[in-house]
């Protein structure tokens, strides 16, 4: 168990977040990404629904807003006491987040 616990302690931080934003299956374009603990950190998505922040934040989560008010959240590390932190939204996926019919 001890060996396990090591393992995990060694994973690899992912160095940029990335993703797609999608309502139902139509991208977003002009979607804000934002840091909520950091306003200078955002990226825009692209007409196919993209976003890349080449660092990781400061939080666990990233705010998502449309015409400046935030719609949703996303949660792009994940902890656990157990099975140690994973990430999402990250260097090495490919995760959409789908907003649903709002917008």
């Amino acid at each position: 168990m001890a060996f396990v616990s090591v393992l995990s302690c060694f994973q690899k931080i992912p160095s940029y977040i990335h993703g797609y934003v999608y309502n139902g299956n139509k991208p977003l374009s002009g979607i804000k990404i934002e840091d909520p603990y950091d306003h200078k950190i955002y990226a825009y998505t692209d007409r196919k629904g993209y976003f890349k922040i080449n660092k990781l934040t400061k939080g666990e989560y990233l705010y998502i807003k449309k015409d400046n008010k935030k719609i949703d959240s996303i949660y792009y590390i994940r902890t656990h006491p157990e099975r140690g932190s994973r990430y999402y939204f990250v260097e090495g996926r490919r995760d959409t987040l789908f907003i649903g019919n709002r917008q």
